[in-house]
């Protein structure tokens, strides 16, 4: 995947203007003489989550082979890229698969203001119970199956939250006392959500929020949800339904275009989140209400 990012349907998260990592989901179908499954050495590390239980399969690392240990759906597996790791697999696979640059690494470091991470410490082969990752990996799954519609700002979140968690964990990195107060102050968020609702039919970003409200990423992040008691991401959602209701109800406009008006990325995706915020389909909803 590294150096290949046209291969395979992926995500590109850009948690910052200068850094990004990419997630794909992986299935291999395994014939009877098994699976070779290896990544070129580059300057980063994968990370995958199995959505199937994985048996005991060969791992090699720079030429060195270990079996490594079954391990079980929902387990994590992280790997230092800088050296050559090969698998081989003798049953079907499917994993949410993560490739995270060090660069990427070295930016949350660098937000923190600490020194940057030597590695990320993780025995090669052994899966871990890791209910974080877990949770982001399960809660990628419909928007690596729906890839257009993907939501910059809750990619931007998924990807703030996985570093940080990585960093912390597995790269030793120490938390940094939180700064500023834990909310916006009324001017911020009064710039937060006109910025969200002036850009409601295109792509806004954490960083250009945050950077806008002076503050950090993660302070903004947390921030706006303590002011607001939703996430960035899930405010955005419900001012593109708010306004989609408005047009609904004072224009003739088709719904094909109040969807890509209203920043949806086409019709199915409105009437879904449509449907999950008011309980009704847009087409419903407008004829209930004109009668």
């Amino acid at each position: 995947m590294p150096g290949d990012d046209d291969a395979l349907p992926v995500l590109i998260a850009r948690p910052s203007r200068e850094t990004r990592f990419a997630v794909a989901r992986l299935k291999y179908a395994v014939q009877e003489s098994g699976a070779v499954v290896g990544s070129p050495r580059v300057d980063g590390f994968s990370l995958t989550l199995s959505l199937a239980s994985i048996p005991a399969f060969d791992l090699s690392i720079d030429g060195r082979t270990m079996r490594a240990p079954a391990s079980r759906v929902g387990d994590i597996h992280l790997n230092d890229l800088s050296v050559e790791v090969v698998a081989r697999f003798t049953r079907p696979i499917d994993v949410v698969y993560f490739y995270i640059p060090r660069a990427t690494l070295d930016a949350v470091a660098d937000e923190y203001g600490v020194s940057r991470m030597e590695s990320l410490h993780v025995a090669p082969g052994i899966g871990i119970d890791d209910a974080v990752v877990r949770d982001i990996g399960l809660s990628l799954l419909p928007s690596l199956q729906r890839i257009e519609q993907a939501n910059r700002l809750f990619m931007d979140h998924v990807g703030m939250a996985l570093l940080t968690h990585l960093a912390h964990t597995y790269g030793h990195l120490s938390r940094a006392p939180r700064s500023g107060s834990d909310g916006l102050t009324l001017r911020q968020t009064q710039t937060a959500k006109a910025m969200i609702i002036a850009r409601l039919d295109g792509e806004i970003s954490l960083d250009e929020l945050a950077r806008e409200c002076g503050l950090s990423r993660s302070d903004f992040a947390r921030s706006f949800r303590r002011t607001t008691g939703r996430q960035a991401h899930r405010w955005l959602l419900e001012q593109r339904v708010e306004r989609a209701r408005d047009l609904l109800l004072s224009s003739k406009l088709p719904l094909t275009e109040i969807a890509r008006s209203c920043g949806f990325a086409d019709i199915g995706h409105f009437r879904r989140v449509f449907f999950q915020a008011i309980g009704v389909t847009p087409g419903e909803w407008r004829r209930h209400r004109r009668s």
